[in-house]
């Protein structure tokens, strides 16, 4: 499994596509969000997370793509309804970070969701106008840990909650790093929805004065 950038077109006024447009506007300014550092400390990410939201509402809502429901981030979502395998592999990424390991709790935190309303716990397992999930790594992933968290979620929002997309954004983590961190993903780790892997996206800059580009995994 690794990535491979594709040429063709997002789909015209859609929510990938101005998730893509949005980091795009971002481009120009990591030079001024950088300022002479080699990677951004945690005030930084904090202002380039800000600002790429602010951007995708503004885009969205001069399309009429605003929603009744919610751009939010960091929201826990419990994995108690969740598939075993999914429970299984969740604490076993875990465990790779004692500190962070925690038999008894099974809570995810995605970056940001973009999602219809849900009037019950239920409708978020059954919901069909469930749109992207979008996770960020604006640092260098240096660890595989991270890099398993943020797949994990990525595959686990796909596959049992139903979303239409999923984004990993990445800025200043070389593609023959990322494509190490998916290998050992798929050497040590059981959780893939094959059959989602055409609906997983990711936004990639490898460094601060290159254009995103857009990957899609292909196996083998």
């Amino acid at each position: 499994m690794k990535l491979s950038i594709i040429k063709e077109q997002l789909p015209a006024n859609s929510y990938l596509y101005y998730c893509f447009e949005a980091m795009k506007d971002l481009y120009g300014s990591l030079n001024w969000i950088y300022i002479n550092k080699d990677e951004m400390d945690g005030d930084d990410v904090q202002v380039y997370e800000r600002n790429f939201i602010i951007s995708l509402v503004y885009k969205l809502s001069k399309q009429g793509l605003t929603l009744p429901g919610l751009i939010n981030g960091e929201v826990a979502k419990s994995l108690d309804a969740a598939s075993l395998e999914a429970k299984k592999e969740y604490l076993k990424i875990k465990r790779m970070r004692k500190s962070d390991y925690n038999p008894n709790s099974y809570y995810v935190f995605p970056d940001f969701l973009i999602h219809e309303s849900h009037s019950s716990e239920e409708d978020t397992w059954t919901q069909q106008k469930q749109h992207i999930i979008i996770e960020a790594k604006t640092t260098y992933i240096n660890s595989a840990y991270l890099f398993f968290l943020d797949f994990f979620k990525l595959n686990f929002y796909l596959g049992e909650l139903n979303y239409e997309n999923a984004v990993y954004i990445i800025v200043g983590t070389p593609i023959s790093i990322i494509n190490k961190y998916l290998s050992m993903y798929e050497s040590q780790i059981n959780y893939l929805k094959d059959n989602r892997l055409d609906s997983l996206f990711f936004f990639i800059q490898e460094q601060i004065d290159n254009e995103p580009q857009i990957y899609k995994l292909t196996k083998g």
